[in-house]
């Protein structure tokens, strides 16, 4: 069972908030919402044991107790929402999406529909490492490891056991659990279908700020006789980008005009739209963007420019569409500054990522109330 995706613990282990501690957050803010957390991740230790054995999870003895955790899960995130409406950048809209599934997987097994409610609790974690990914370790997360005992951890494979580290703040742990993977796991072409070099790479660079950790890491995977030529060449690239980006990674000030000017750049190498070689290059931009927006008194334009871009370093590093943050970055620029050229640029953007997502075999459905923001914010600009 992929129980890495249990781990709502993300959003309430250690005493973080839902991101990083800044300048603009109040202590008591902080406060606040670390106690909405510490009842949260409660409730979350009694549920995650059970969840990861199907007969328990559903088994009538444990209805009782699974359920009135689940309530309380459910209620504390709600409160969060509610909580993080005065957070500036993506927070507000993570801590949404969470409570929104939190509802729907106590209203599952409500229902008696315990599979659905444990597939649904698999991806929760997307919500949490969205946040977890964003900004520089603080490095006040204290240790989990009795939690690791208390899940099982050497049943995990690899990649699961990296994110769940990854939820719990163990960035070191992660870092490590990864690297000894890329050595050891049989076939590299696995490591590009489960996305973790793209994980590992957002980690060492935006988290840990470690370049020179990233370029011997990739350097010992390319020497591996079975990479294959595809993997080689994003790996090379990313390893160019690395050496030519080092000092843009702990570099203080002008973010905004700086991480413009790399995704300009990388954006002249590419191939095609989807060139993964510049990857890279958009998590070292989407790192400065991300400290961009933590500072204080910035004007409208700035930042719905800064959200535009974040945007567009969305669509390429985001690692899956159960939380797509590109959708919300795209919005947040309109509404930003609607009369701005900026506001133009991520309508249009953000209308044709809204017709890709909605859009299949069956035809374009896109949903009344996604439809009715789009006209919403069409109004807004008055194209």
């Amino acid at each position: 069972m992929r129980i890495h995706g249990l781990i709502l613990a993300i959003l309430v282990s250690a005493n973080s908030q839902l991101g990083t501690a800044t300048e603009t957050t109040p202590e008591k803010q902080q406060a606040a919402t670390r106690s909405i957390m510490a009842k949260i991740f409660s409730s979350l230790t009694t549920v995650l044991p059970l969840s990861m054995n199907g007969k328990e999870f559903s088994d009538p003895k444990n209805r009782d107790k699974i359920l009135a955790e689940l309530r309380n899960m459910r209620d504390g995130t709600s409160a969060l929402v509610e909580h993080t409406k005065s957070f500036d950048g993506s927070y507000g809209f993570i801590a949404k999406s969470m409570s929104r599934d939190i509802k729907d997987i106590y209203n599952w097994y409500d229902k008696g529909a315990t599979s659905e409610s444990r597939y649904l609790l698999q991806q929760v974690s997307e919500n949490c490492i969205s946040c977890h990914m964003k900004l520089p370790d603080p490095g006040h997360a204290p240790r989990m490891d009795h939690f690791f005992k208390e899940v099982a951890v050497s049943k995990l494979s690899p990649p699961e056991k990296a994110r769940l580290q990854v939820a719990l703040r163990q960035f070191d742990d992660a870092l490590a659990t990864w690297e000894d993977m890329f050595k050891t796991w049989p076939k590299p072409s696995e490591l590009f279908a489960m996305d973790t070099l793209p994980e590992y790479l957002k980690v060492v660079i935006r988290v840990k700020g470690d370049s020179k950790r990233a370029l011997e890491t990739l350097d010992s995977l390319t020497k591996r006789a079975d990479l294959p030529k595809f993997m080689t060449r994003e790996v090379n690239a990313w390893k160019n980008s690395l050496r030519n980006l080092a000092g843009e990674i702990s570099k203080q000030g002008n973010e905004l005009n700086r991480s413009k000017k790399i995704i300009q750049n990388a954006r002249r190498s590419m191939e095609y739209p989807m060139d993964r070689t510049a990857l890279v290059d958009f998590i070292v931009a989407s790192g400065l963007l991300n400290r961009y927006m933590q500072g204080k008194a910035i004007t409208a334009d700035n930042k719905a420019e800064a959200y535009y871009l974040l945007g567009m370093t969305e669509a390429l590093v985001g690692r899956t569409t159960w939380l797509s943050q590109t959708d919300y970055y795209l919005e947040a620029s309109v509404r930003s500054a609607p009369k701005s050229k900026t506001a133009l640029k991520a309508l249009d953007a953000l209308e044709q990522q809204i017709l890709m997502e909605y859009s299949g075999s069956g035809g374009t459905n896109i949903p009344d109330e996604i439809e009715a923001n789009l006209e919403e914010l069409r109004s807004l600009v008055k194209r």
